[in-house]
């Protein structure tokens, strides 16, 4: 299942977007301002960003800017009202992988989103580091060193969360958002109770900590 989120002040073209899309393939999350569009990009683990350019609060081309600064490499698909050849420059040049002027095709939309989904990654995309600890994004294996460590669905997903974020602290409701789907409410305590497995699974094997509590708040991934 995609994560896909709309950042669009036109409720009523994002929610025809919205419902255009494969239910089954596709979940949807819709923002109709810039500033809070940013951040849920920035926060949470989409698979594509489809971006309007005039947006209420921040524009299109200062977040992509932005959350390439942050090394945040989700595909970001750019919407705009304008076909001016400069307008289409300043969007690539601020990181953005595909542009669409409208009024555009829903077909051709569709099209460009499958495209960008289903790109080869690059080597340096398709493997997650930190320290030791490495994720390949492409097999969901994960090796400590040279020896793999075999964990559940549910605590690939977490870990990868937690290796994309790994100069932030993550709170709980911040895993959840991103590891569940959006219509799914799992307990706090289910993302404890994963959280202490690949606690487990990593020091019992390898004798190291990897993940440091910040009571109050969360969890930050740890040098190892």
């Amino acid at each position: 299942m995609y994560k896909v989120l709309i950042i669009e002040d036109d409720l009523q073209l994002a929610l025809t977007i919205k419902d255009f899309l494969d239910k089954d393939k596709y979940t949807v999350k819709i923002i109709t301002d810039g500033s809070h569009g940013y951040k849920a990009a920035r926060n949470f683990n989409f698979d594509l960003v489809v971006l309007d350019i005039m947006l209420p609060r921040r524009d299109g081309f200062s977040i992509a800017r932005q959350l390439r600064a942050e090394q945040i490499d989700t595909p970001i698909l750019m919407l705009t009202n304008k076909k001016e050849v400069d307008h289409i420059v300043t969007g690539f040049n601020c990181g953005t992988d595909a542009y669409l002027a409208k009024p555009f095709n829903l077909r051709e939309l569709m099209c460009r989103i499958e495209g960008l989904l289903n790109r080869p990654p690059s080597q340096k995309k398709s493997l997650l580091q930190a320290g030791r600890l490495t994720l390949n994004l492409n097999t969901y294996q994960v090796y400590f060193g040279k020896k793999q460590v075999v964990l559940r669905n549910k605590e690939l997903e977490i870990l990868k969360y937690l290796m994309k974020k790994r100069n932030y602290i993550v709170t709980r409701e911040q895993i959840l958002n991103n590891v569940w789907e959006f219509d799914k409410e799992p307990y706090i305590s289910t993302v404890d109770a994963h959280i202490s497995n690949i606690r487990s699974k990593i020091s019992r094997e390898f004798g190291h900590k990897i993940l440091k509590t910040i009571h109050g708040v969360g969890f930050k991934l740890i040098g190892v």
